[in-house]
């Protein structure tokens, strides 16, 4: 820290109204899918926690290997 010590930094806080309400809209969606979830849960059994827990090792193995390639071809990353 010793390159700040000259520099007197304050606080900004620029939240403006609308990244309030997209943070109170974030939750809600996020509890709507806990809730979601629950009733899936309910009605279908606990089939639907495997199902999800079989699509979430599909993904990450998915990701894991897009992880690898990136890492292996890191020249062919052109993005758009």
């Amino acid at each position: 820290m010793a390159a700040t010590e000259g520099k007197k930094e304050s606080l900004r806080r620029g939240l403006l109204p609308r990244h309030i309400m997209l943070m109170a809209m974030a939750g809600m969606i996020g509890t709507g899918i806990f809730k979601g979830s629950g009733d899936t849960l309910n009605i279908a059994g606990p089939s639907v926690t495997i199902a999800y827990l079989v699509c979430g090792l599909i993904l990450f193995i998915v990701m894991v290997a897009l992880a690898e390639m990136a890492i292996a071809y890191p020249g062919l990353n052109t993005s758009i």
